[in-house]
């Protein structure tokens, strides 16, 4: 699905309020193939649970309907709530090298980039650079 610059900036604004909460995640719907899901995700902060997974569509690109459960994600095999975690994370260090002026077409693995952001060379950015992605609760 394809969002405006503006939609995704939006996005971002309201996302960065829940940077390093923990995040839970329901799987709403398994096709009977298998092979496509819906996942809805949820950030939980002080006393509260914040839906965010059409967030994290507009940042990432997947396809997202309230209506039919939430992003939807095709594959099998791993763990899809990683997968879209794992790949958020990868867009929100693209959009904080951004941010900071780095050339994002360079590889962002470069050790200019890490010490940009202040990460060791070699940083894992898939597993917990916005959202722990190997710690989702299950709703």
């Amino acid at each position: 699905m394809k969002y405006t610059k503006e939609a995704i900036a939006e996005a971002w604004k309201i996302l960065e309020q829940y940077r390093g909460k923990n995040i839970a995640a329901a799987v709403n719907h398994v096709s009977r193939s298998g092979m496509s899901r819906r996942i809805e995700f949820y950030a939980i902060h002080d006393d509260d649970i914040s839906r965010i997974g059409y967030l994290i569509a507009r940042v990432t690109g997947y396809g997202y309907d309230v209506d039919k459960g939430g992003i939807r994600a095709d594959g099998c095999g791993m763990d899809m709530r990683f997968s879209i975690l794992s790949n958020f994370n990868y867009s929100a260090y693209r959009h904080d090298l951004t941010e900071k002026g780095y050339d994002t077409e360079k590889p962002m693995h470069l050790p200019e980039a890490c010490a940009l952001m202040d990460k060791p060379q070699g940083y894992r950015i898939y597993d917990d650079y916005f959202f722990n992605a190997n710690h989702i609760r299950d709703i």
